[in-house]
């Protein structure tokens, strides 16, 4: 397997959640990370945690070309080289398909998708540089399994175009020699949920439970950040296509 040592990888999200999983992961391999998310407070937690000589932060709304274009070219100016760019950033709101307001439609779509996309564009030039270019997108079970959680339809659907977003990508690229993988996870525990109507949780857990009584624990963030390391490490010429990582311990759903 290849080293990461001294290469660069740009996380979006990697404040916290998969994002600071992931950037941990990679960090314990050598590489050095530069962080994208919305908070500066999060990403100045998140660089500390990390330690300022293997992480560095830059605030932006992936869902912005041309605040996303900045925080990469600040990343790259910071380290003088971008090596690859894990595409995490991700948000989701509950609702019924019937429900679904204008406003979290085109949120989810702008952060998800949107995303992916602005950050792939931005990276672009410097990865053309890297000896070992590789994109690396966080997609979603939810986009092709059924028993995962309720009301997140819009989402779900973000998450199965990302994949063929990066299937596109991915033939686009091989002309370069860059690895384009999408890593879908399944449940874990994350703060996936902070910011999410309550009752719209409760609602949206309620139908889920009526599904079935039962979903499968047992993975952490760690064991999504070694994942997606893992995909890094392979040596140019080499590339995961695509990775499914779900837990397989069943539980009892929970109530809120």
């Amino acid at each position: 397997m290849s080293t990461l040592n001294d290469k660069v990888i740009v996380v979006t999200g990697g404040s916290q959640g998969f994002g600071l999983a992931i950037a941990r992961a990679l960090i314990a391999q050598g590489a050095k990370v530069g962080l994208i998310s919305r908070s500066q407070k999060t990403l100045d937690k998140a660089v500390q945690a990390l330690g300022a000589g293997a992480a560095f932060a830059a605030a932006a709304d992936v869902a912005d070309p041309a605040a996303v274009k900045q925080a990469v070219d600040a990343i790259a100016a910071h380290f003088g080289r971008i090596d690859g760019l894990v595409n995490n950033a991700g948000i989701a709101r509950p609702d019924p398909l019937a429900e679904v307001s204008a406003a979290d439609f085109n949120l989810m779509w702008g952060v998800n998708v949107g995303g992916v996309l602005w950050a792939s564009q931005a990276v672009l030039p410097w990865l053309r540089k890297s000896d070992n270019p590789r994109i690396v997108t966080i997609t979603s079970a939810s986009a092709r399994h059924d028993d995962e959680m309720s009301h997140l339809g819009i989402y779900a659907s973000t998450k199965a175009a990302v994949e063929r977003l990066m299937i596109e990508l991915r033939q686009e690229l091989l002309v370069d020699g860059i690895g384009v993988t999408s890593v879908s996870p399944g449940f874990a525990a994350t703060d996936f949920a902070a910011g999410w109507d309550f009752a719209k949780l409760q609602r949206a857990a309620a139908d889920w439970r009526k599904r079935s009584p039962e979903f499968f624990d047992g993975m952490t963030v760690d064991d999504i950040g070694a994942a997606v390391a893992h995909c890094f490490a392979y040596p140019r010429g080499v590339a995961v296509d695509f990775m499914e990582v779900r837990p397989i311990r069943p539980q009892i759903k929970p109530e809120f």
